[in-house]
């Protein structure tokens, strides 16, 4: 049993991989990280595999699918600044896994596209399809993002003069499309 373990024992086997970081509870209903010894009863940190204290996301048990960890930043229109939800998604995420992560951020039925640059790095935007025919607002903070790979391109040009962002829109910490 794990428990039976001394810590000596435990961090030799953490450290050579050996075992798993983390305990799931039975009823899934919490994660103990085994690094901190910390359990975490937010659902999103179990369906996540995530230890908040250690700022890691575990790697799953051997037998489930290869997840990582990455941040999906949604910026709302009229926000300040965008909610930061932490998510695993296959190294590779196919057009389901992103539909599924991405589309109830948007509060849309479709999603568009797009390359930005965020950060200074490449990266992926999604944006709901309809925005501008279904009226949504504009959103200024992902129009910015939006427009940033231009205007970088093209100081002279005038950013009003730009296509806009309309509702949400969601920008990942790293590259999902392909």
């Amino acid at each position: 049993m794990l428990w039976d373990l001394g810590k000596r024992e435990l961090r030799q086997k953490l450290k050579g991989g050996a075992m798993s970081t983390y305990i799931l509870r039975k009823d899934g209903t919490a994660i103990t990280c085994l690094k901190c010894a910390r359990t975490s009863h937010n659902m999103e940190d179990v369906r996540n595999l995530y230890c908040g204290h250690c700022r890691l996301f575990h790697v799953p048990a051997d037998g489930e699918p290869k997840l990582v960890g990455c941040a999906m930043y949604v910026y709302q229109p009229g926000a300040r600044e965008p909610q930061i939800v932490n998510i695993r998604l296959p190294v590779v995420p196919s057009l389901d896994d992103l539909r599924k992560a991405v589309l109830p951020q948007l509060n849309a039925t479709y999603f568009e596209h797009v390359n930005v640059l965020f950060e200074g790095a490449a990266a992926d935007m999604f944006v709901d399809e309809t925005g501008h025919h279904s009226h949504r607002p504009r959103n200024e903070l992902a129009t910015m993002i939006y427009r940033a790979a231009w205007l970088d391109a093209h100081p002279a040009d005038d950013p009003e003069d730009l296509p806009w962002i309309a509702g949400p829109a969601v920008v990942f910490g790293r590259r999902v499309w392909s």
